[in-house]
């Protein structure tokens, strides 16, 4: 908990989640802004508390927008989980689906880190063409050099004597890895495929 000031900015640290025992203290911080405000909302279900299916700090942000008249600007880093899966994952869906109805109805622009969410957004109401994409930045090149990437290829397969090379790049953490896990299982295990996984957690990930 607590507040500092980091490179210029003023930040507000909240302890204990988003959950409605916090909304005063994050009320406090929003009034001594005068003016009208822009909540910036890094939209990230998993990150919000409550096991993913924090509706009530929706609801929050649309209370917000309509009794306050604070401008709410959604970056959709995630919208929901899919529907598939055992009981408790569909669940998890529909409250995800439902937080994030709510947060497009309050949102005056949204934004999304990938068109892959757009036809998802689509579905929760927004009208086609108003979401801009705004992919994460990444120190990763935008532009290899082909020939350096098919070298490294054919090295890779010739270690290991595999035929196919199949590569992800990710950080292999909860939903995520399950979601891996079900792909995977999709390609033939056999001699000829190698699987090539790259990013944090990624050999802890391969013996759990």
């Amino acid at each position: 908990s607590g507040h500092a000031h980091e490179s210029g900015v003023e930040v507000h640290r909240v302890a204990g989640g988003f959950g409605p025992m916090r909304w005063p203290g994050m009320a406090r911080a929003l009034r001594n802004r005068p003016g009208r405000r822009v909540l910036w909302v890094q939209y990230a279900p998993h990150s919000m508390g409550l096991r993913g299916m924090n509706a009530t700090l929706a609801l929050w942000l649309g209370w917000r927008a309509c009794f306050h008249g604070d401008r709410v600007v959604a970056y959709f880093h995630e919208v929901a989980f899919p529907f598939r899966g055992p009981w408790r994952h569909r669940v998890l869906a529909v409250a995800q689906n439902l937080m994030a109805g709510i947060v497009v109805a309050s949102a005056s622009m949204a934004l999304a880190t990938t068109e892959a969410w757009l036809p998802r957004l689509e579905s929760l109401g927004i009208r086609r063409g108003t979401v801009k994409v705004l992919p994460v930045f990444s120190n990763v090149p935008e532009e290899v050099n082909p020939q350096a990437a098919e070298a490294r290829r054919a090295r890779l397969l010739s270690e290991t004597g595999a035929e196919c090379l199949v590569a992800h790049f990710g950080t292999y953490g909860g939903g995520v890895a399950a979601l891996l896990r079900e792909t995977l299982a999709a390609f033939p295990h056999d001699d000829r495929t190698q699987f090539l996984l790259l990013g944090r957690r990624a050999a802890s990930w391969l013996t759990s």
